[in-house]
């Protein structure tokens, strides 16, 4: 999926964002990892993710390199009442 930054959503299977120069890529990726330790869990999480950015720009014919990973446990994001989407 292509779309703009302030529609971006983290899926399974992925969203993909860039500048209109195409010099710079964004994924963003909802990747569940069932392990009882955070830190592996963190670990496991940054290799499927780079794992999946990389086979999407194979498939879309670009070439770059990942340059960081990011990840947040969405059990500890804390929602704001009454903010609608």
């Amino acid at each position: 999926m292509i779309t703009t930054l302030f529609s971006a959503r983290f899926t399974p299977e992925g969203t993909f964002l860039y500048t209109s120069e195409l010099v710079t890529y964004q994924h963003r990726f909802e990747i569940v990892i069932e392990e009882e330790s955070p830190e592996d869990a963190e670990v496991l999480a940054h290799l499927r993710a780079d794992e999946l950015a990389k086979a999407d720009l194979d498939k879309r014919g670009l070439r770059g390199r990942l340059v960081d990973i990011s990840s947040v446990c969405v059990e500890d994001i804390k929602l704001r009442r009454g903010v609608s989407r």
